[in-house]
């Protein structure tokens, strides 16, 4: 199930899916609504009969100013984006993982949260990004104990499909830079999926903590 506001983009996604032999639909959502991610996976619970991963891959920065320089209503924006959409969608989620006692949430994160480098000019972005690091990590002990594992995986910049949108980030400026942020930003291709996996059953928590679950210690 793909729940986007967007719906020519989210309906793109949704073909692709169902082209690789899948069984995919598009339920339109405002995440950073909580009657919104409510009504969405009440009705995912009514399409599929139940909900084995969820990822959080909502989120973005606006544009780049000094911390001082930017206006508050888009850092509120970042944070309702990037926190709310988490902290909501999990929550509701959450509670039927811990019905049928398995589950697994994969939070994307940012270097951002990392990296003074990478969040430069957007302090608020990496910091409501660090807010889901942290947060994950608490749900990964919380939830451990239902068998539902919760993992971060920290991306670099991901480049737009169309051209005409990569060139907003033109702002990357040297290439050596450029080229930090893709090569972690390709990991996604494989570290969503496997963390998705049967073969990270005992893989909960940060990637980059590598610390497994309150289950996976019994």
């Amino acid at each position: 199930m793909n729940a986007e506001l967007g719906e020519k983009q989210g309906q793109k996604v949704v073909d692709e899916a169902n082209s690789l032999g899948g069984h995919a639909i598009l339920i339109k959502t405002d995440v950073t609504d909580w009657n919104s991610v409510q009504a969405m996976v009440k009705e995912t619970l009514e399409q599929f009969g139940g909900i084995d991963v969820l990822v959080n891959s909502v989120g973005g920065g606006l544009a780049r100013f000094l911390f001082i320089d930017k206006p508050r209503e888009e850092y509120e924006d970042e944070m309702n984006l990037n926190c709310w959409s988490v902290i909501n969608c999990a929550k509701a989620v959450a509670k039927h993982m811990i019905k049928q006692k398995h589950g697994k949430i994969i939070n994307i994160g940012s270097v951002a949260a990392q990296s003074w480098l990478a969040g430069y000019n957007a302090a608020v972005y990496g910091g409501t990004k660090g807010a889901v690091v942290s947060l994950s990590k608490v749900l990964a002990w919380e939830l451990g104990a239902y068998g539902i594992n919760v993992n971060v995986v920290c991306a670099g910049l991901i480049t737009p499909e169309s051209r005409k949108a990569r060139g907003e980030v033109e702002w990357l400026g040297a290439m050596v830079l450029q080229s930090f942020y893709l090569r972690h930003a390709r990991g996604l291709r494989k570290a969503v999926p496997h963390t998705a996996s049967g073969q990270a059953t005992r893989c909960s928590l940060p990637s980059s903590l590598a610390v497994e679950s309150k289950k996976g210690q019994d």
